[in-house]
């Protein structure tokens, strides 16, 4: 895949991400992020378009790691709520 191509299928999928998100019906609005993510996801893995991997590789390593044992905030024991920890 060239990069003209692939670049023409990345404004596209940014359109749709746009446009899914600004819509107000939450199926169509959702059916459009999800075909700019399909649109993503055939440019990195089909294209191998290696600067693009090396960027979501990048940007996926800085993302905050989730904190395991992490204690649960009890409510005030006045509540008449059960509270059943899993």
């Amino acid at each position: 895949m060239n990069w003209l191509i692939a670049i023409l299928l990345l404004c596209l999928g940014g359109c749709l991400w746009g446009l899914g998100s600004a819509n107000r019906d939450e199926v169509i609005g959702l059916l459009e992020q999800m075909l700019a993510v399909g649109l993503l996801l055939v440019v990195l893995f089909i294209g191998h378009q290696i600067l693009l991997e090396i960027l979501f590789l990048a940007i996926a390593i800085w993302l905050p790691k989730a904190r395991s044992g992490l204690s649960l905030s009890l409510p005030p024991a006045n509540r008449d709520d059960v509270l059943i920890p899993f």
